[in-house]
């Protein structure tokens, strides 16, 4: 079996062994498969829509079959056909937005093909695996032979002008590749039946390496015993409930209003650490006490999913018989039926920032005023509504980088070339700050 990287398809189909793998060293497949595949694989910035699929797979080994073969042929695309549909949907709008981000601030190229991505090169030969059955609908698959060889070629990278205006022209970089091992040891990619067909699932993949590289099996506890997922009959009622759980110091609560499809690991896996984190909970329940409220709240359309926008939290923290209330920018201080309310308005804010040069001023400025499309994501599920983490963590990100302009990354580059200039400058606002505040002008 050759270790030619000319070709594109595995040297040998993934089979199921029946002899278990001998400890050896962890090689991170996990990183090497996924990663090189959808972060660097990010940089396939086309129009693209991530709809449809592949159907699934037909057994386990199949699947990790699938996402190898994927990142093998450096196929962003492929890669998220393998992956659990739960999980795929979780992170598919918000990755598509965070890719026309990057072309818009000209981080990433706009000419790159998704379905291979240049740059990065994986090829494995004789590849051989072992499955092993958690549960009927849960599967761990092993790689016990075969041999990954990668290269990485920078200037073939698809990297925008803002990156290269960095780095200089990548021409004549020099590559890199290496030859090593495809055995995961005790790692293993784990996969989901969802349908009848078999995927890939990242959760349930970070979780059972987590418990193997702590000496564990991985086999999750009986599902009698999981967090049973409650959902709400709206996206607001989602929100509200994830919000009272939160308050309530209620642990199993937030876990139970969270998306089955992307957190199903996290809720099999919650009751090896709820009895101890409960016990720690009750310990602050006993002295502190919470009540969070919003005011209103609004939707709109998100992908499949719905984002909720938050217009404001109303927290109220009682403990040792002091009441905190915060509300907007006020807060309130209640002890012994006497209560001192304190504003930040923004006019602090504001004159500080008129201290810094104007161009500092507009970026800050922006980042810091309400933003229209950030909020909390959910999502539908066998007609009930769950928060999804993974959605909203990359809406958020997708809803800041939104206020950058090309010409904020280009003062940002400026700063990064003249490192020693970018330390003057700083000094300066630094000393125009502290002058400021000994003079009152700042109140």
């Amino acid at each position: 079996m050759s270790d030619d990287m000319s070709g594109q398809s595995l040297e040998m189909p993934l089979t199921d062994e029946a002899v278990a793998p001998k400890p050896r060293s962890r090689f991170r497949i996990v990183a090497v498969a996924i990663a090189a595949v959808l972060l660097v694989g990010a940089g396939a910035g086309t129009a693209i829509g991530l709809s449809g699929g592949s159907g699934g797979n037909a057994t386990p080994a199949a699947a990790v079959n699938a996402l190898v073969t994927a990142a093998q042929n450096s196929d962003l695309l492929g890669a998220l056909d393998a992956i659990a549909p739960g999980e795929r949907a979780a992170i598919e709008p918000g990755l598509v937005t965070f890719i026309h981000q990057m072309q818009r601030l000209d981080v990433l190229s706009a000419g790159a093909d998704p379905s291979h991505v240049p740059g990065i090169t994986l090829r494995f030969s004789g590849i051989q695996t072992s499955t092993q059955y958690l549960e009927p609908t849960i599967a761990a698959v092993t790689i016990t032979h075969g041999t990954v060889a990668s290269a990485a070629d920078v200037a073939s990278l698809p990297l925008g002008s803002f990156i290269t205006g960095l780095t200089g022209s990548l021409a004549g970089k020099p590559s890199s590749s290496r030859t090593e091992s495809a055995a995961t040891g005790r790692s293993a990619l784990v996969t989901v039946n969802d349908g009848g067909s078999w995927y890939v699932s990242l959760g349930y993949t970070i979780a059972v390496d987590s418990l193997r590289s702590g000496g564990g099996t991985g086999v999750p506890p009986s599902p009698s015993l999981a967090v049973q997922p409650t959902g709400a009959t709206t996206p607001e009622g989602a929100v509200s409930d994830f919000l009272d759980s939160l308050a309530a110091l209620n642990l199993s609560g937030m876990i139970a209003d969270l998306a089955p499809g992307e957190m199903a690991a996290l809720q099999s896996y919650a009751p090896m650490f709820l009895g101890k984190a409960n016990a720690e909970i009750s310990r602050v329940r006993n002295v502190l006490s919470l009540k969070i409220s919003v005011p209103s709240m609004t939707t709109q359309p998100l992908g499949s999913m719905t984002l909720v926008k938050v217009s404001k939290l109303v927290l109220q923290e009682t403990t040792r018989g002091t009441t905190i209330t915060i509300n907007g920018h006020c807060t309130t201080e209640t002890y012994l039926g006497h209560s001192t309310t304190t504003c930040n308005g923004a006019g602090e804010s504001q004159s500080i920032l008129k201290l810094l040069p104007a161009n500092v001023q507009s970026i800050l400025q922006r980042l810091s005023h309400g933003r229209t499309d950030e909020g909390i994501a959910t999502v539908e599920d066998n007609g009930k509504w769950y928060i999804s983490p993974v959605a909203t963590l990359l809406q958020s990100v997708n809803a800041v980088v939104a206020e950058l302009q090309p010409s904020d990354l280009a003062l940002i580059s400026s700063y990064a070339k003249d490192p020693a200039a970018a330390k003057e400058e700083l000094e300066k606002i630094a000393q125009a700050i502290l002058n400021a505040e000994h003079a009152g002008s700042l109140i």
